[in-house]
């Protein structure tokens, strides 16, 4: 499968699996619970939080009404961290869905994780989940006739149960917010939404055989085409797929695709960085991109720069990380002088081990000329 391969941390978010998909999800599938089943009833012991009395103890569930029901364990490290999207989620859609979250466990391990600070916040695990509905349900009935019977290989997994009961969706619980969106807007169209994901599918794999048979122009050309079937949560990672196609076919049309997406990256941190990243690495690995390109990305990434705020520290090292990548790419290019004094720029705005480790090596590099 096609991947866009970052070493940079820091934008590491961006670069995601290219598949596209919302999990392992088939319509089509021998599974005795699949998309467009009949939920099964709920059957769970402990409701340890409902949006303090906001949300019903749902055993049945209710026709008009759209609920998540999501698979966690205290174990899980992706459970955990989905813990604060559940929650905003909840928010957002208070009066139109249900979010309600089962674990196998017994109680006295939930307890434990709950009186615990949550991770880069000042809340409890308990007081972070309170606004939604958090559940344990230790003889693994609801797990059965859920995780079981779909053949669902890990958590967390989440099963979103349309208005007329039946399930609509299977998926990580993270990538549930385009359907979501849609389907509290009475927007939703099943089949519609699983063609899309088929037609995916099928350019993927004609990408990839381009890819494999050396025809990057027409890799790139198939994967413009991803834009008329991905979802909105879905835009970042397809712009990733298609600029590292476009980097490596270099020709008018593709800078012209890389200016283009760079302008439509502006609102995402990190992300016209990481767009330049790739030139850069490609230049480390011995491949040489198109001197246009180069050329475009850096005054791209310069502008960029300019932009940048620098009012707290959290902005100030964002800035200076984007800086290191412009010094970056001076670097390869040969341009020492350059990217030593952007370096030092960059390290006056983020004075992090990396950052300032390779101001050493530039500083060390000119002094042996």
């Amino acid at each position: 499968m096609l991947r866009i391969e970052m070493k940079r941390t820091l934008f590491s978010a961006f670069v995601l699996c290219a598949t596209l998909l919302l999990g392992s999800q088939n319509p089509l599938s021998a599974q005795t619970l699949r998309v467009g089943s009949k939920a099964p009833a709920l059957d769970i012991a402990h409701w340890i939080s409902d949006g303090g009395g906001a949300y019903p103890h749902v055993s049945e569930f209710k026709p008009g009404k759209i609920y998540v029901v999501e698979f966690w364990a205290t174990w899980c490290g992706p459970c955990l961290n989905a813990m604060p999207h559940l929650a905003e989620l909840q928010e957002k859609y208070a009066n139109k869905i249900q979010f309600i979250s089962v674990t196998d466990e017994p109680l006295s391990e939930i307890s434990t994780l709950l009186t615990q600070t949550y991770p880069g916040s000042n809340k409890t695990f308990g007081e972070l989940t309170s606004v939604y509905s958090l559940t344990a349900d230790p003889d693994g009935s609801t797990h059965r006739d859920y995780m079981k019977a779909s053949q669902a290989e890990g958590i967390p997994t989440a099963y979103i149960v349309g208005s007329t009961g039946e399930i609509e969706l299977i998926g990580h619980p993270m990538s549930l917010d385009a359907p979501l969106k849609m389907m509290a807007e009475g927007t939703w169209d099943r089949e519609s939404y699983f063609a899309a994901i088929k037609k995916k599918e099928m350019l993927m794999a004609q990408i990839d055989r381009a890819v494999d048979a050396g025809d990057l122009e027409q890799a790139f050309t198939l994967a413009k085409q991803l834009d008329e079937v991905i979802q909105p949560d879905e835009f970042v990672r397809t712009k990733f797929i298609q600029t590292q196609l476009a980097i490596r076919v270099g020709d008018a049309s593709a800078i012209e695709f890389f200016k283009a997406t760079a302008e439509k990256l502006k609102g995402e941190d990190g992300g016209i960085a990481a767009m330049v990243w790739m030139i850069v690495e490609m230049k480390y690995e011995g491949e040489q991109p198109a001197p246009a390109l180069m050329t475009t990305a850096e005054q791209i990434l310069s502008d960029h720069i300019a932009e940048l705020p620098a009012h707290n520290a959290d902005r100030r090292m964002m800035k200076g990380a984007v800086m290191d990548i412009l010094s970056h790419l001076y670097y390869v290019q040969d341009r020492l002088d350059d990217a030593i004094a952007n370096q030092v720029k960059a390290v006056s705005f983020n004075n992090d081990a990396e950052l300032t480790d390779f101001l050493k090596k530039l500083k060390q590099e000119k002094a042996a000329q």
